[in-house]
């Protein structure tokens, strides 16, 4: 618009119209959109890594955050959606939702100690297990909760676009979101989940508060 307007305006003057907000919206959409999630990401990265000390789950987290984005990039494309700013607020709020389910069953396969008498490659396999038993009812409960919200928006979304956008976006996120906490982030912990010896971890342990 700024371009036709030094074109064909008149000099020291300028054009204005309630439809150039909605056109100009669209110009730099996909850069901020980028710029936005990317910062999310970074941010992501930081905290899990600081919370965990472990840079293999800060990663994997990273890993289902993304793949929750991309399967909202083809609900977009699927239900045919206008790219615009509410589903941007959704992109991007979308990192901070699903990065929980990830974190939970992560975390709590890290603070499990297994039996030292098994192989690295079972204690693996004990870890994901006995993680999932222990916080994979909560992680359903917070999951089956989101969905119950989503199914009352849905009721309105015939109403209004943007209902209709939220109940579509949020019920894939936490659908693709149990989905990644559920069956893919355990299979990965236990095949090439960390493993760290937690007896030199305590023996450390008892030396700093000895040395206390």
């Amino acid at each position: 618009m700024d371009i036709l307007a030094k074109r064909y305006g008149f000099v020291n003057t300028f054009s204005y119209s309630t439809d150039m907000l909605t056109q100009e919206m669209f110009v730099g959409i996909v850069q901020e959109t980028l710029i936005s999630s990317a910062c999310s990401i970074i941010a992501i990265c930081l905290i899990v890594s600081l919370i965990t000390g472990s840079f293999a789950v800060s990663g994997l987290t990273v890993f289902s955050v993304l793949l929750v984005d991309l399967f909202l990039g083809a609900t977009v494309s699927v239900w045919d959606l206008t790219f615009n700013n509410i589903i941007v607020v959704h992109l991007v709020a979308s990192l901070g939702i699903s990065v929980l389910y990830t974190t939970h069953i992560s975390q709590t396969f890290l603070l499990i100690e297994p039996p030292s008498q098994l192989e690295v490659k079972k204690q693996r396999l004990w870890k994901a297990r006995v993680a999932l038993s222990r916080i994979g009812s909560s992680v359903l409960h917070g999951g089956i909760t989101t969905l119950l919200a989503v199914g009352i928006v849905g009721l309105l979304a015939r109403r209004s676009y943007f209902f209709d956008v939220f109940y579509k976006l949020w019920l894939v996120i936490a659908i693709s979101g149990m989905a990644n906490a559920f069956f893919l982030i355990p299979n990965i912990l236990s095949f090439a989940g960390p493993t760290p010896d937690f007896k030199e971890k305590n023996d450390e342990r008892e030396k700093i508060f000895t040395q206390q």
